[in-house]
């Protein structure tokens, strides 16, 4: 006789689908270690240096993901079909992809933009990036606040988790904003353990959340069926005799 086989998402499952299921998170997050790096890197080795470039090119792509997500819940919002509670948050995050999307058809030839236009489309994405995890911080913060103090140590971790997230993406945020509108070197030192503090702290929520799920799923198989009651009144037996 064969074991039964778990059907419980197990650490590799789990990784392989947040990255198909929430790839913006990760390669915001990788592009800002590489895009910092990729220049001390390519002093030694071009080649990496090269490829880092490339690697740039492609991950900024997700930002064009973004924009077409923000422009259909706009649309479905006018439409009446889902309406946004919190429009300046889709304001915010959609005038973010709008300046991303321009950075990367900058870097990839498509648009021909000066070193002034240039700064001016990374302090606003810096600035709307701030704007848009700022609120989501607060929001995380609000949700700590009001956790039941009975509730589970993974709902808690869970939450803390995207409090970091939050606040690392913001923090990358600061940093655009004033390397584009203030003209400051960018601190690679900041950017890069902001940015491999928000990939982590991202997967770690996701990983928490979609193990939670797993095991309410595996508690509901558990759960016992109660044996149909047979009613045994004296009216019911006489007319099973009848």
């Amino acid at each position: 006789m064969s074991a039964p086989v778990s059907n419980k998402n197990d650490f590799i499952n789990l990784f392989f689908k947040y990255f198909t299921d929430t790839p913006r998170d990760l390669f915001r997050g990788l592009n800002n270690i590489f895009f910092a790096n990729k220049h001390l890197i390519g002093r030694q080795t071009k080649a990496i240096g090269k490829g880092l470039k490339h690697f740039s090119n492609g991950a900024d792509i997700f930002s064009i993901a973004d924009l077409l997500n923000s422009c259909n819940d706009w649309r479905n919002h006018f439409n009446k079909k889902e309406i946004v509670k919190d429009v300046p948050m889709l304001v915010s995050d959609t005038a973010n992809s709008v300046a991303e999307s321009t950075a990367w058809l900058s870097t990839t030839g498509v648009l021909s933009l000066s070193a002034y236009a240039s700064s001016w489309v990374t302090s606003a994405s810096g600035i709307t990036l701030m704007i848009s995890f700022l609120k989501r911080s607060v929001q995380s913060i609000q949700d700590l606040i009001h956790l039941d103090k009975k509730a589970p140590m993974d709902e808690r971790s869970i939450l803390q988790l995207k409090l970091v997230k939050n606040i690392s993406f913001f923090a990358i945020g600061v940093i655009l904003f004033t390397s584009g509108w203030f003209g400051f070197a960018l601190n690679i030192a900041a950017i890069t353990i902001a940015s491999s503090s928000a990939i982590i702290s991202s997967f770690a929520s996701y990983y928490l959340e979609n193990k939670k799920e797993d095991d309410k799923k595996t508690e509901s198989k558990l759960v016992p069926l109660e044996p149909a009651r047979v009613s045994t009144s004296p009216d019911r037996v006489a007319n099973a005799s009848a």
